[in-house]
């Protein structure tokens, strides 16, 4: 009889420890690249920022070569673009040689650059140097370094001399300057172009400054202590909430920008299926002319004890709301009970509102020339029911349109909006009609914002 035998053990391979490959979409404590564009990352390269005030890039044609500045040849020959207040990433300090024979002291360093600026082997840049004396370099080498996954630029340079020692060649380097440009690190770290022309850098900033006093100015005249929200002005006896409105304003006026964002409240309204249809404020948050065509476009007022039925929806009722903006003609193809119906909505429109004070634009000061005709500047916002805007912005009639509704089309379609345009509407804000401030506000901070990440 056979003897059963267990079988032999093998001894347990230890397995190897595989990487845990991060997803593209990594969040966590330290960063997020869902929301936070990695190329952004290049602005914290290693080495000690140094800010120099004019950097000259030599600019390379069919006709010329690289080589150093020559006060004999004309700009045809050889031109430059300039670069005003370039941060370079110094590797090492600047050190002085001393030629024995020649008793010649050079100075020479190395940097980094970032990688949207490719410099070229005789570039030349103005810095402060010790002694508050300013002194002009020259790029003798440029390699191409990886740093993450982008790409910088690595440089060695020389000092020339001091500036005011060689006035004749530093005019040559200005005479022969085609085009002028601002760095910007803010506009860097938020991936954006980090250098604009010296024209467009000054109105991107005056447009931002004037984004931060329309916001603390719209959140100081329509916010009441009363609701703790948003109201609508001028119309005596009448709380009126727009959810879509302040909806909008929550993700688009961080707390951060404007810390008075946090005494508002936001009133629950996810109950009614109806006021979570596309409507005007949800298509420029996606950035989606299809909601415009899809959405409603019509609003109408509703009281807010119809919603007292429902446990959410009865808090509008309870915050002393009397009346909430709510669609005119929902979309009720989905329907299928009777508790689904949307609520009558009240048929008595908006008042009219005036300006700050009572004082009004007049019909010549809300006039705009655009390629030789005159157009309005803005229409009053709610006109027969459309929403915010009016017939002509949503049946896409271009001819008929208000400036602020033409630039609004460009925006939802991508497209580059006009400065001067957008500084006139802006201009124009403080003395609007109240309800037009109240409408058009947003819509204005949105609009700077998009010029300034458009902006090249």
């Amino acid at each position: 009889m056979a003897i059963a035998q267990s079988k032999p053990t093998v001894p347990d391979i230890p397995k190897p420890t595989l990487p845990h490959a991060i997803p593209e979409n990594f969040m966590g404590l330290t960063y997020d690249n869902s929301q936070q564009p990695i190329t952004s990352l290049i602005s914290y390269v290693e080495g000690a920022p140094w800010t120099v005030d004019e950097y000259y890039r030599q600019i390379v044609g069919q006709h010329n070569d690289l080589k150093e500045v020559d006060v004999g040849l004309s700009p045809e020959y050889q031109s430059y673009s300039k670069i005003v207040k370039l941060e370079l990433r110094l590797q090492q300090e600047l050190s002085g040689q001393t030629d024995q024979e020649t008793q010649f002291t050079s100075v020479e360093g190395s940097a980094l650059v970032y990688g949207f600026l490719e410099p070229n082997p005789n570039d030349y840049f103005i810095a402060e140097v010790s002694h508050l004396r300013k002194a002009l370099f020259r790029v003798t080498t440029v390699d191409r370094v990886t740093w993450r996954r982008e790409s910088v630029f690595g440089i060695q340079f020389t000092m020339v001399d001091y500036v005011d020692r060689i006035p004749l060649q530093v005019q040559n380097l200005k005479d022969k300057t085609t085009s002028v440009y601002v760095f910007s690190k803010d506009r860097l770290m938020e991936n954006l172009n980090p250098y604009l022309r010296t024209e467009t850098y000054a109105i991107i900033n005056d447009l931002n400054n004037a984004r931060k006093k329309i916001g603390d100015y719209y959140l100081s005249a329509f916010s009441y202590t009363s609701t703790r929200t948003l109201n609508m002005p001028g119309q005596p006896g009448k709380r009126i909430y727009d959810c879509f409105l302040v909806d909008f304003c929550m993700a688009t006026m961080g707390y951060l920008e404007f810390p008075d964002m946090i005494k508002i409240k936001q009133l629950p309204t996810d109950g009614d299926q109806y006021l979570r249809q596309p409507q005007f404020w949800k298509a420029i948050l996606d950035r989606d002319p299809l909601q415009i065509q899809l959405g409603n476009q019509k609003m109408a007022l509703a009281r807010t004890d119809l919603f007292l039925r429902n446990t959410w929806l009865k808090t509008l009722f309870a915050a002393r709301m009397d009346f909430i903006v709510y669609p005119k003609t929902p979309d009720i193809s989905l329907v299928s009970g009777e508790d689904l119906l949307p609520k009558p909505t009240f048929k008595e429109g908006l008042k009219m509102t005036t300006g700050v004070n009572g004082m009004d634009l007049t019909p010549e000061q809300k006039m705009y020339v655009l390629d030789g005709q005159e157009i309005l500047s803005y229409k009053y916002p709610n006109e027969d029911d459309w929403y915010v805007m009016s017939q002509a912005f949503y049946t896409g009639d271009r001819p008929n349109m208000s400036l602020i509704e033409l630039m609004t089309t460009d925006y939802l379609n991508d497209a580059t909006l006009d400065l001067r345009q957008l500084t006139h509407l802006i201009n124009l804000y403080p003395r609007m009609e109240r309800l037009a401030q109240y409408y058009y506000g947003p819509l204005l901070m949105c609009l700077t914002k998009y010029a300034d990440q458009k902006a090249y």
